[in-house]
């Protein structure tokens, strides 16, 4: 088969298929770190801070109006979100 010719089928171009991110579902009320599970309503905010470990609250957001997309990455994840892909409405 000639090289310019392709299989029946078979794409002329490339599509590249982004992901967007699941919507968190808690947030550290001190220092607004975002969750994807609700283990750490229990547990509490770990994230690493210079000092050692946030201690906040952990609260659940997870209604649809509690995020909003990235407008940076439609929820893709980048540098602007901390690469979560979903900013806190504020209450």
């Amino acid at each position: 088969m000639p090289l310019n010719q392709r299989p029946s089928g078979m794409c002329k171009t490339a599509r590249i298929v982004i992901f967007q991110k699941p919507q968190p579902l808690a947030i550290c009320l001190e220092c607004g770190a975002p969750y994807g599970t609700l283990e750490a309503i229990t547990h509490g905010c770990r994230t690493p801070t210079p000092t050692g470990r946030c201690e906040g609250e952990v609260a659940a957001r997870w209604n649809d109006d509690d995020w909003t997309a990235c407008p940076s990455c439609d929820s893709t994840g980048c540098p602007g979100c901390g690469d979560v892909g979903w900013l806190a409405v504020p209450y």
